[in-house]
């Protein structure tokens, strides 16, 4: 579906919306079925016919079968739309713009204009499946009862089982979070190789305003999707909880989360702006911290492997806060990456 997406976008930017839209819809479908058993078209997404498989019970083999033609159709029609196209460009049709924005005087605002409608998506899902996983909130404590893995990756009883879930699920997408900022803060990176740059630089633009332009916005992105998905969860537990967490337990995780993110985001931006053709082995940075913090109890891997990652240093059930130290670390950091990575860029050759 994503090679077929390619053919009708008209950029690498509309196409990753339009297939996180789609994996999102898919998903939501999916848990309905789980929700709602007789919701027929919730058996349209992928994820529901793979549970048709029924795996070490029947192992019905058709729904592979299903999938495979389904592939290959996909495939096809994607082949087919890549043929007819014209080159460089998607079966869409462009949107003219207006010819004339009154803020849009800077650079500044030119990225934050270009990366508006993708970031609005990001947040938009972001506090969807916020809202999705407050709504099993309730049900956690009888889950954590009858599942000792659950328990075990958890690291808690039934009776702290809400807070210990929502640390796991916190860290989890504090670090999809920063996937928006991170695309953001690559465009140093690709607006060169494409030679958009040099239209920039045809004006009296600095290298400081382009690096701090993508690396702050990208920044504020990825926070501001964080919060999105904690708003999601704190106006849906409000409905389905008792006794519901307050906000400013939320305002503090806001904090706590907020640090590591912006961590990954400055190491982002060195590995960007340092070594360039290792760019992409960020994403892989993303899987180690959500392996280390989500199955580093299970695999029993040391703690100050965990907490190297910095979002091990967040204790479970929030019981204790960020150390100052620990705080100064984060910033530290944070800092000398930020000031290392602008002193190269600066000086580096187009």
């Amino acid at each position: 579906m994503t090679i077929l997406l390619a053919q009708v976008s008209n950029n690498s930017s509309q196409n990753l919306t339009f297939t996180f839209g789609f994996f999102t819809l898919f998903y939501l479908l999916f848990v309905g079925k789980m929700v709602h058993p007789k919701w027929p078209v919730a058996w349209l997404t992928p994820f529901s016919v793979v549970r048709k498989l029924s795996i070490y019970q029947h192992n019905n083999f058709g729904p592979i079968l299903l999938l495979f033609v389904l592939g290959l159709a996909l495939f096809g029609i994607g082949f087919y739309l890549a043929s007819i196209r014209d080159e460089g460009s998607g079966l869409l049709p462009s949107i003219a713009g207006r010819k004339a924005l009154p803020f849009l005087r800077n650079y500044p605002m030119l990225v934050l204009v270009n990366h508006f409608e993708s970031s609005a998506v990001w947040i938009v899902l972001l506090f969807i499946f916020g809202a999705m996983y407050s709504s099993v909130l309730g049900s956690i404590q009888s889950i954590v009862k009858g599942n000792p893995l659950i328990t075990k990756i958890l690291q808690t009883q039934a009776n702290q089982a809400i807070t210990s879930f929502l640390f796991v699920i916190y860290l989890v997408f504090a670090v999809i979070a920063t996937v928006p900022g991170i695309l953001t803060i690559y465009k140093l990176r690709t607006d060169e190789k494409r030679g958009l740059i040099e239209l920039i630089y045809a004006r009296p633009v600095t290298r400081t305003t382009v690096y701090l332009a993508n690396v702050l916005i990208g920044m504020a992105i990825s926070v501001v999707a964080f919060v999105g998905f904690e708003m999601g969860i704190f106006l849906t537990q409000q409905a389905t909880l008792k006794s519901p967490l307050k906000l400013s337990h939320f305002i503090s995780l806001i904090w706590a989360n907020g640090l590591p993110i912006l961590v990954l985001l400055t190491l982002a931006t060195a590995i960007i702006v340092w070594l360039p053709k290792f760019g992409k082995a960020i994403w892989g940075v993303l899987y180690v911290v959500i392996l280390l913090n989500y199955f580093g109890s299970l695999f029993k891997i040391k703690h100050w492997i965990i907490e190297s990652t910095m979002f091990g240093l967040i204790k479970r059930n929030f019981s204790h806060p960020l150390a100052t130290e620990q705080i100064c670390l984060m910033v530290g950091v944070e800092l000398i990456l930020l000031i290392a990575s602008w002193e190269h860029y600066r000086k580096i050759d187009l």
